[in-house]
C-alpha cells in the first residue's frame, strides 16, 4: 500500500516537474535561469530550515540544556541566599 502511494506521489511530482519545464520554455533564457535560481534558493532554504529544526530536536534530547537551566536557576538563587545569610 505504501509502495503504491509513493509511486503515485512520485508520478505527480514528475508531472509537475514536466509542466514546470514546459512553462519555462516560453520565457527567455535569462528569465528562465533567474526563475530556476530562485527555485533552487527556495529549496535550499527549506532544506536548511528542516536541518536546523532536526538539529535542535537532537540537541534537546541531550542533557545539556536541562543542566544549563538548572545551573541558571540554582546559581543566582544560591548567590542571593548567600548574600542574605552573610551578616
Amino acid at each position: 500500500m505504501a509502495q503504491l502511494q509513493q509511486s503515485r506521489l512520485l508520478d505527480e511530482a514528475k508531472k509537475k516537474y514536466d509542466q514546470l519545464w514546459e512553462q519555462l520554455l516560453g520565457y527567455e533564457e535569462k528569465e528562465a535561469k533567474e526563475l530556476i535560481d530562485a527555485f533552487v534558493q527556495q529549496a535550499d532554504l527549506q532544506d536548511f530550515k528542516k536541518r536546523e529544526a532536526r538539529e535542535f530536536k537532537d540537541y534537546l534530547r541531550t542533557p545539556y540544556p536541562y543542566i544549563a537551566i538548572l545551573v541558571g536557576i540554582a546559581l543566582p538563587v544560591s548567590a542571593f541566599l548567600f548574600v542574605l545569610l552573610l551578616p
